[in-house]
C-alpha cells in the first residue's frame, strides 16, 4: 500500500508499506543521521505528524532515503532530530 502521510521532507512524500514483509519504505522523510539536512521544500513543523502516522504500522524493517540502519529506531530518531531542530539545537 502506498500512501501520503503528510508534508514532511517534501509536500508529496509517499510511503510504501508492505505488511506481508514487515516493511516500510519511508524515503527521505526518515533520518538515520543527527540533522535535518535539505529543507528546500520541507515543512519541519508538520514533519513530526507525518512520521507519527507510521508508528502504528506493523514493520520490523524501515527503509530511509539515506543511511545504513533499517529498523524501527529510524522513526524515533527522526522525531528526536526534528524536535531538536524545532528547539534550535
Amino acid at each position: 500500500m502506498a500512501f501520503h502521510p503528510g508534508h514532511a521532507h517534501s509536500p508529496d512524500n509517499v510511503v510504501v508499506h508492505l505488511p506481508q514483509h514487515d516493511l516500510v519504505f519511508g524515503g527521505c522523510m526518515l533520518m538515520a543521521g543527527d540533522r535535518v539536512g535539505n529543507r528546500a521544500v520541507a515543512d519541519v513543523r508538520k514533519w513530526p505528524a507525518a512520521v507519527k502516522r507510521l508508528l502504528d504500522l506493523p514493520a520490523e524493517t524501515v527503509v530511509p532515503g539515506h543511511g545504513e540502519r533499517f529498523d524501527r529506531w529510524l522513526l524515533k530518531n527522526t522525531l528526536d532530530v526534528l524536535e531538536a531542530d524545532l528547539k534550535g539545537n
